[in-house]
């Protein structure tokens, strides 16, 4: 099967951000092994949960590569999505770990949010298998026009993600702490840029916003990183006396 030149481009630099954001989520999640922090393990998983509407993108471009066999995108679109609600699921509960919130305040919260979540993950695999043109319309070899359905998901998701990472964000940025300060910052940037990253890539059909769009999230993987970690490196670049 052959591949137009914007393809390859498009589906190299989905490959790259996934790739990298796995390694960084992988990193995030052995430091469980040194500090036996849960929450590590689980926002390790996150991270790397968060990247998944982009596997069929890569998965397919993989497997054209290796077998050079006329395989669509829709073959996999289930696998980007299904992993997606969990992720969101999955992702509150070890930032809500991590914020100290209540018990009983944090319990509600994952409830409220996995309702839809979940109702979300039904209602995908019953139309994938009945009508996929309620979940999306395959466009190209890595390219998918979502439905309202699937839009009205993601929307949710992005604002429940970035209302959850500005709260993350700002209690870092209160407590007074130089170094927690500038983690907060960090972590701030990262869950904007990866917003910013993936509106860009979800509304405009370009190759060249998908190319910077997919800058933008690789960007958010490495900030991530930097802000929840705040690895040596990253201590000597930002709070050099």
């Amino acid at each position: 099967m052959q591949l137009a030149p914007l393809d390859i481009l498009q589906a190299t630099f989905s490959l790259i951000f996934v790739v990298i954001s796995i390694i960084i989520g992988i990193k995030i999640s052995t430091k469980y092994l040194t500090y036996k922090i849960q929450e590590l393990l689980l926002l390790g998983i996150f991270w790397i949960g968060i990247t998944s509407p982009w596997w069929p993108n890569v998965i397919t471009f993989l497997l054209i590569l290796i077998f050079n066999a006329p395989i669509s995108i829709a073959d996999f679109l289930i696998v980007g999505f299904a992993v997606l609600p969990i992720t969101i699921i999955i992702g509150l509960i070890a930032f809500t770990g991590i914020m100290k919130i209540e018990k009983w305040k944090r319990s509600l919260i994952v409830f409220i949010i996995a309702i839809p979540n979940l109702g979300f993950e039904i209602l995908l695999f019953y139309f994938y298998f009945t009508d996929l043109s309620f979940i999306a319309t395959i466009t190209g070899t890595f390219t998918i026009e979502y439905s309202i359905f699937s839009q009205i998901y993601f929307i949710f998701g992005l604002i429940v993600f970035l209302i959850t990472g500005i709260s993350f964000s700002k209690q870092l940025l209160d407590a007074g702490d130089l170094k927690d300060n500038m983690r907060g910052k960090l972590l701030l940037v990262a869950f904007i840029s990866f917003v910013i990253g993936t509106i860009l890539d979800f509304m405009f059909a370009l190759t060249l916003i998908y190319v910077i769009a997919r800058l933008i999230l690789v960007s958010a993987s490495f900030e991530f990183y930097m802000g929840l970690i705040f690895p040596e490196w990253t201590r000597n670049i930002f709070l050099r006396e």
